[in-house]
């Protein structure tokens, strides 16, 4: 194959990804990752060989400090790729999945969380907030909400962009419905108005900037925790179980596939530890019971 009759690798790329239903943020991911490689290796990408590619990889972990997420990231679209595109087996031989790496995840107390709503930087950022805490839904999902996705009748969010693109029904705090009133007549909001908006009502606000506004509330509020989006979702997971809701309803609001996802929070709950009994204890006082008697 001459240079000239080459494929324009990012539409290729697109439209293998667009068939499988990828969203055009993780293609534009995967587009980078692409783009790195070929930095690096100078070369075509068809022309690229098994030693190219390890090259990188053993470059890319000994030269970056990058979080590994990000270096998963660049590992799954790599593989993509030469597996979609360019039809390469010895990829998966040559870009194995990074090891799993888990961490335990940032859990705000209450009173944490209700400074960190007291030092939101805006109306937009402190109902962010609200609607995370009180829901759990991601923040891509949250960035997405309409007013007519509230069913106030029914007392539910109905959402639709979703990760695994399945739609579901939240339940709608009462609350949180006050706030969305008050919020609705301030800013004279339209039916299809989003509630965190960005340049104008129609357009979404960037998730950096609200991760950066989310992390600035943590500071100014003195959390000596690492503040996150993410971590409001990561509270409410935690707190719902406390409050005795089962593990099932929590999968539901979540929009978790596998309830095992789900179950990882149980290890956080206080209601964990507070309800354990140990068999050790009964024992004994079923043995100062039978000696009483």
């Amino acid at each position: 194959m001459i240079a000239e009759e080459r494929m324009d690798y990012a539409v290729s790329l697109e439209e293998h990804m667009l068939k499988r239903g990828y969203s055009h943020k993780t293609f534009l991911s995967y587009l980078y990752c692409l783009k790195r490689l070929i930095k690096f290796t100078g070369k075509d990408p068809y022309d690229m060989t098994y030693d190219d590619v390890h090259n990188f990889q053993v470059n890319y972990k000994k030269n970056f400090n990058d979080a590994y997420a990000t270096y998963r990231l660049t590992c799954c679209g790599i593989r993509f790729f030469f597996q979609n595109v360019l039809i390469r087996d010895w990829i998966v031989e040559c870009v194995p999945y990074p090891k799993t790496q888990k961490k335990n995840p940032v859990i705000l107390s209450r009173c944490e969380l209700i400074l960190l709503i007291k030092y939101a930087p805006s109306d937009k950022i402190r109902l962010f907030m609200l609607i995370a805490y009180s829901t759990g839904m991601r923040m891509m999902e949250i960035r997405h909400l309409r007013v007519n996705n509230i069913d106030s009748k029914r007392g539910c969010f109905s959402i639709n962009h979703t990760k695994g693109k399945k739609g579901r029904e939240i339940k709608l705090d009462k609350y949180l419905l006050i706030e969305l009133r008050k919020y609705y007549r301030k800013h004279k909001l339209s039916a299809t108005s989003l509630l965190i908006w960005g340049k104008d009502k129609s357009t979404p606000m960037d998730d950096s900037r609200i991760q950066r506004l989310v992390k600035k509330a943590g500071q100014d509020a003195g959390i000596n925790k690492k503040v996150s989006p993410h971590c409001l979702r990561h509270s409410f997971a935690t707190h719902f179980l406390e409050y005795g809701n089962t593990i099932k309803k929590l999968q539901h609001a979540l929009g978790h596939k596998h309830i095992s996802t789900t179950f990882t929070y149980i290890h956080y709950a206080e209601e964990h530890f507070s309800e354990y009994r140990s068999p050790l204890s009964e024992l004994v006082a079923f043995a100062y019971s039978e000696a009483s008697k």
